[in-house]
């Protein structure tokens, strides 16, 4: 018997919108970086790369399929739950594709601060995942610093850069 899935709640909205914005703020920054390098005359190649992106991201989706089949959760919960993987990777896929333009240059070591706050945050959400599916997650387990200190991070990479921009 599988275990029984906590309700989908307010928070789980303002999780989800949350990660909708820092996507499209992202690809904003990824289109204006691929745009300066590329002189802006190159709209298909930038497709492709989003493409490329794309199919990543959501080939997660392939893995979190057959787990999700076997409950008996409504579709509503495990949209949720699944959504929690889904965007963690199309925004790892999105700041790799910034740390690729920007490697060795300026900005560089900001991406790479951004990376790893949102790498340590998938890893968290993996283990959420997880611990929802096996009926092992409760609020305050050590897993629950996977957040803080990826959000730590990220706070850090985004100081890092206004600095940078201050030096420069």
């Amino acid at each position: 018997m599988l275990p029984e899935m906590p309700s989908v709640g307010v928070s789980d909205i303002f999780w989800i919108s949350g990660y909708a914005f820092v996507t499209l703020f992202l690809v904003r920054e990824f289109i204006a970086l691929f745009d300066a390098v590329s002189g802006g005359n190159s709209p298909l190649k930038r497709r492709l790369v989003f493409l490329g992106m794309a199919a990543l991201s959501f080939s997660v989706l392939w893995f979190l399929v057959p787990d999700l089949s076997v409950s008996d959760w409504d579709w509503l919960s495990k949209g949720a739950v699944a959504s929690y993987v889904v965007f963690d990777a199309i925004v790892l896929a999105v700041v790799l594709g910034l740390l690729a333009y920007t490697w060795g240059g300026l900005f560089f070591k900001v991406n790479l601060f951004l990376f790893s706050g949102f790498l340590i945050i998938s890893i968290a959400d993996i283990f959420y995942y997880n611990g929802i599916l096996r009926g092992t997650y409760s609020t305050g387990n050590l897993d629950d610093l996977g957040w803080i200190f990826g959000y730590i991070i990220i706070c850090l990479g985004k100081t890092f850069k206004l600095r940078v921009l201050k030096s420069a």
